[in-house]
């Protein structure tokens, strides 16, 4: 008669198998203590990486700001070209600044256009050919500045804007300074004129070497008279000696408004020079 196995085989005690157990248990804690420690790592890691990448961007930030650019600069300096500052090196809250006034005149911009052709015949207490009465403002220096004594010295031209320091206004005022020269070759004065006070127009004509006075209305003494309404803040006015209003443009674009107005101030001294070639 055959022997069975579970006769022949030794029997392992009970300690053996508890130990058996024991150990059994202990890798599965143990695999998933690993696990666990795995994922909470993770984000660690992850965090870790980020900091890594941002410091790795600041020094290449760092060294182009202060490495790069300044070589560059001292070999465009030599070789006599001129390198304007980078926007991204400027403060952001400046670049925030910027870009908020940016979209305030564009705003302003297509309202303007919007509204120029509804608004075309718009004016305010004057009309072509009226004089146009004295009034007492402030200049940049805060000095009063009588409307009257400057258009009996010499003819003017006034030009509007909404607020000193922005850049559809600066675009219109460094226009004004580019070709004051030939204003004045005309006999021509120019003023600026807008809501501003006087320490916000001194800061502004300073900072971009405006050649001519600017005049500050915030209570729309002239403003309104000449007709600038709220829907369209920048215009121009052409003001013979002696006070007689020639041309009120209401509504217009700060890049062409410069040569517009010259135009006009060349297109009189034509006119005027040859009527006395025909008498």
């Amino acid at each position: 008669m055959p022997t069975l196995r579970s006769e022949s085989a030794p029997r392992r005690s009970s300690r053996v198998v508890q130990a058996e157990k024991a150990a059994a248990k202990a890798k599965e804690a143990a695999s998933a203590a690993a696990d666990k420690a795995s994922k909470k790592a993770r984000p660690a890691a992850k965090k870790a990486g980020k900091v890594v990448k941002k410091t790795a961007a600041k020094a290449k930030t760092a060294v182009r700001k202060n490495v790069v650019k300044p070589a560059a600069k001292k070999v465009a300096k030599a070789a006599g070209v001129d390198v304007k500052e980078d926007e991204e090196d400027k403060p952001k809250s400046t670049s925030r600044k910027r870009k908020a006034d940016e979209a305030e005149d564009d705003k302003d911009d297509k309202e303007d256009s919007k509204k120029q052709k509804k608004d075309e015949g718009a004016s305010g207490k004057y009309t072509i050919g009226d004089i146009v009465e004295d009034v007492v403002l402030h200049n940049e220096d805060d000095k009063e500045v009588s409307l009257k004594s400057l258009y009996d010295e010499k003819p003017l031209v006034i030009f509007s804007y909404p607020k000193a320091d922005t850049p559809g206004c600066t675009n219109q005022a460094c226009g004004y300074r580019d070709i004051h020269s030939e204003f004045s070759d005309l006999g021509y004065g120019v003023y600026g004129l807008s809501k501003d006070k006087p320490t916000a127009q001194l800061k502004w004509k300073t900072k971009h070497t405006l050649g001519y006075s600017l005049l500050c209305d915030p209570e729309d003494k002239l403003l309104k008279k000449l007709g600038a309404t709220a829907a369209n803040k920048r215009c121009h006015w052409v003001i013979a000696k002696g006070g007689k209003l020639l041309e009120a443009a209401i509504g217009v674009k700060p890049a062409n408004d410069p040569k517009n107005a010259l135009d006009f101030v060349k297109s009189i001294k034509n006119g005027g020079a040859e009527k006395k070639k025909d008498e």
